[in-house]
């Protein structure tokens, strides 16, 4: 298992950081349509906000 399936499995917060020395890696991610990638992000006061009808 890879520290990056671990930390998915678990429910955990994660930031990848890419560096200039790893061409390979930076041009895959480069390729990404990250505006199609869902954002997940929710602030802490949407989290705990009591539902109301």
């Amino acid at each position: 298992m890879s520290h990056v399936d671990y930390l998915a499995e678990a429910g955990a917060h994660w930031i990848l950081a890419v560096k200039g020395n790893q061409p390979n890696l930076h041009r895959q991610l480069a390729g990404v349509p990250w505006q199609a990638v869902p954002d997940v992000f929710q602030p802490a006061a949407a989290r705990s906000a009591p539902s109301r009808p």
